[in-house]
């Protein structure tokens, strides 16, 4: 099996503005991935404006969560984090496929087709009255 290193960068930004100088409670941020044997954090920036004191903690389920604590009010909120992560990942496909399937769309066998066909009819005729359609005028 071959495992190739994907590079990858996330840049994440949300902004939110008030009409009028606000005080900011706590806030609880979950910016950077859960780290795992395949994916790992090569670098991570956050940046809040206004300033805010920053802790981090780890949740019960392995997740790196920030709190930001304000001192001033604001009349907007600015949370940019930039995020550099390797994958270590098994090459695609990490399963064999036939040869058949792998233009899309494929065909499928008469057999394999006409199962599907069969499934096909037996979900469409079981939906009759549920779903989006019983509210219809």
């Amino acid at each position: 099996m071959e495992i190739s290193l994907i590079s990858l960068k996330i840049h994440h930004k949300t902004i939110y503005r008030f009409n009028e100088p606000v005080a900011l409670g706590p806030h609880r941020l979950m910016l950077r991935p859960r780290e795992s044997r395949d994916l790992r954090l090569i670098s991570s920036q956050i940046t809040i404006t206004p300033e805010a004191a920053v802790t981090w903690a780890n949740d019960v389920f392995g997740n790196a969560v920030a709190t930001a604590i304000f001192r001033t009010t604001a009349d907007s909120l600015v949370i940019d984090g930039v995020m550099e992560l390797q994958l270590d990942a098994v090459a695609w496909p990490v399963f064999s496929i036939v040869a058949s399937a792998t233009v899309f769309p494929f065909r499928y066998s008469e057999v394999a087709g006409a199962s599907r066909a069969s499934a096909n009819e037996r979900r469409e005729a079981g939906s009759e009255g549920r779903g989006a359609s019983r509210f219809q005028a």
